[in-house]
């Protein structure tokens, strides 16, 4: 994997994953208490733009990857409430001072205990709600093609509807012509069999006197 290695964080997002995200992201920045701030991109809300699953989560604090997983669990519950059935994507840097954590937890350092972390949860869980309010009930451009070039569910009924009545008609003509046929062949026999004494005598030799 490689970038442009240029400063903007879009086109790195887009030279890794690929230039269809860059328009399901939005640019995101917050300010939360005691100095700290939250900013990178996420999901548009619009249905469409999310992701199946929550493997595209990426936080960093001062710039270094982090998990936070009670404000991973937050951010995910803001997003549904707008976009019920996919995840957020989302590249965020946490900027607060060194002394408002300690990293010292795990030997990776990816795990962080936040001395105010309650506070900083429902900070960004309360401006992330006012953040999507704005697109609630939006589609996607790219979900809404994709709708659009889908047959309606009646449509699909309906048709199905008829060819079953088609099939059963067909099914019906076959069972009768078929009922012909034997009714027919039956008639013969019994016309045959009514003829053959009298065919016999016809044909049976004189006794002389």
């Amino acid at each position: 994997l490689s970038t442009q290695g240029n400063k903007k964080l879009l086109d790195s997002v887009t030279c890794v994953f690929g230039a269809k995200l860059k328009d399901s992201l939005r640019v995101l920045e917050l300010q939360c208490p005691s100095g700290v701030s939250v900013e990178g991109l996420i999901s548009k809300a619009s249905a469409g733009c999310g992701m199946s699953s929550g493997d595209r989560q990426f936080l960093f604090l001062n710039k270094r990857p982090v998990d936070i997983p009670k404000l991973t669990k937050a951010m995910n519950e803001v997003y549904k409430s707008f976009n019920m059935h996919q995840f957020p994507m989302y590249f965020l840097n946490i900027s607060m001072p060194t002394a408002a954590y300690d990293v010292n937890v795990t030997p990776d350092k990816r795990t962080v205990m936040l001395h105010e972390e309650k506070s900083l949860v429902e900070s960004v869980k309360e401006q992330l709600k006012d953040f999507y309010e704005p697109t609630r009930g939006q589609m996607s451009v790219q979900a809404f093609s994709s709708f659009k070039s889908q047959p309606s569910q009646p449509d699909a009924d309906a048709h199905d509807a008829a060819t079953l009545d088609d099939d059963a008609e067909q099914d019906e003509d076959e069972q009768r012509q078929r009922s012909s046929q034997t009714r027919k062949g039956q008639a013969g026999e019994t016309h045959q069999s009514k003829e053959s004494p009298a065919s016999a005598s016809s044909h049976s030799p004189v006794a002389l006197s």
